[in-house]
């Protein structure tokens, strides 16, 4: 047999607490946000600025959904969002995300 290697295969790993941590009612929104957030973050730092409008259209719901998600996902400390930058004629544009990979001291 032979084995298969992924060396151009990306992926976003959701630590076990984040879901233990999450409310049922925003596990699996929750769950697809945190996936679609990981998509665009940076290997190194793991800052990431998509729109909620890309990560809602990655996951198929709706921009109140991916709302409510982010919220869940930042009272717990999965996420924090930490800045705006302006987008095309100097309207605010994407808010800036970083993940938490380990759950909060």
């Amino acid at each position: 047999m032979t084995r298969r290697k992924f060396t151009a295969t990306t992926f976003t790993i959701t630590p076990h607490w984040i879901m233990d941590e999450l409310p049922p009612v925003h596990r699996a929104n929750g769950a697809a946000v945190w996936v679609a957030i990981g998509r665009h973050a940076d290997r190194y730092t793991d800052e990431c600025w998509p729109s909620r409008e890309t990560i809602a259209a990655q996951i198929g719901k709706s921009r109140a959904t991916v709302e409510r998600a982010i919220d869940a996902l930042e009272r717990i400390g999965a996420l924090e969002r930490c800045g705006q930058r302006k987008g095309k004629g100097g309207a605010w544009g994407s808010q800036q995300y970083l993940m938490h990979y380990d759950p909060p001291r």
